[in-house]
Formats: structure tokens, sequence, C-alpha cells
């Protein structure tokens, strides 16, 4: 974690990536972004998450793109780039997403492809245990 508080735009950068875990009122994970690469501008209380970006939410619904942004004070998460989302039966493609911060109601604004598959062809939707040097970054947020 590298911190720039001098900058214009005081951001703070996770060039090694970061694992970023969205938490309700009760203290439970309504949502948890992973990313190899992160900026966190903080005036605009915004996180820019790029490279190989998985989002899982509470649906086990999982979020595939290379550049995500969570926009925390609006409480949204959108991007322009290629999107993919698995859910239990279906892969959806398109470019173009929007989402609110639970990543429940999301809107793909083009939508590429729609395949159905069966269950047991789909991963288990958490995310894998692996040993990485990314940070881990765990805000409240209060609803």
């Amino acid at each position: 974690m590298q911190q720039f508080d001098q900058r214009k735009e005081p951001t703070i950068e996770f060039p090694k990536g970061l694992h970023l875990y969205i938490f309700n009122d009760l203290e439970e994970i309504d949502a948890q972004i992973k990313c190899k690469e992160a900026i966190y501008y903080q005036n605009d209380d915004l996180w820019e998450l790029r490279n190989d970006v998985e989002a899982v939410n509470t649906n086990a619904e999982i979020i595939n793109t290379e550049l995500l942004f969570w926009d925390a004070e609006n409480k949204t998460i959108y991007s322009d780039q290629f999107i993919k989302i698995t859910t239990e039966t279906e892969i959806i493609t398109g470019h173009g997403f929007e989402s609110d911060e639970r990543m429940e109601n999301y809107k793909i604004k083009n939508i590429s492809g729609i395949l159905q598959v069966e269950e047991a062809q789909l991963d288990s939707g958490q995310p894998e245990n692996e040993t990485s040097d990314q940070d881990t970054i765990a805000p409240s947020i209060n609803r």
C-alpha cells in the first residue's frame, strides 16, 4: 500500500492488489471484491479496481471484469468495460455495468450473450482461498 497525501488528488494505491469486503449494519459480508491493482481516491471516496477484478454478492453471483469503479459516497458500482456475470443458472456477458454497492440490483448496458448452464457446471461461487500479498480492506457500510 502506498499513500500519496500531498497530491492535488490524494490517493492510496494498492499495486499488489486487494481483497475488499463490504459489510452491512449487522457486520455481515454483503459483497466482496478482489483485484490485482487498486487506487482509492480519497477526496471523491472512489475506488478504481483493475486487473482480474472479481466481485461476489450474497447470492453467490460472480462478476468478472478488468476495470470496476466503486463510488462509496453514492453507493454504486460501475464499469464501461467487458463484464461477465455468472449466476446459478446462466452466464451473462456484455459491455458496461451499473449496480448498487451490494451488487444485487445490476444492469448490463450492452448484453452480448446469455448462456444457460446447469448448476453442476458452475463453480461454487465462493472466492478461492489463495495465498497472496494483496491488502485486505474491510470498510463498514451503513445502510
